[in-house]
């Protein structure tokens, strides 16, 4: 999921008006099928390390989640870290 490429981006003015997923049924005629997330365990770069104030390389888990319509359209991407405690 790494190498996401966004089919279709609201523009922040878009996003702001309300919720995303009635913005691209209403707006853009893209319906939402499904999403697949995915969760691993990872370390952190170091800019991601200098968001999470940690140190680079600590451990993290990463939640990934893609969401698209039933043609494939990928509507939504997240990609989310969890520092770890420790």
């Amino acid at each position: 999921m790494n190498a996401f490429r966004w089919e279709v981006t609201p523009s922040a003015e878009e996003l702001a008006a309300g919720d995303l997923y009635e913005h691209l049924c209403r707006q853009r005629g893209v319906r939402v099928r499904e999403s697949v997330q995915a969760i691993e365990p990872t370390v952190v770069t170091r800019a991601e390390a200098e968001l999470l104030d940690v140190p680079e390389l600590s451990w993290a888990l990463l939640f990934e989640r893609l969401t698209s319509s039933p043609g494939g359209v990928r509507a939504d991407g997240v990609a989310r870290w969890q520092r770890g405690r420790g």
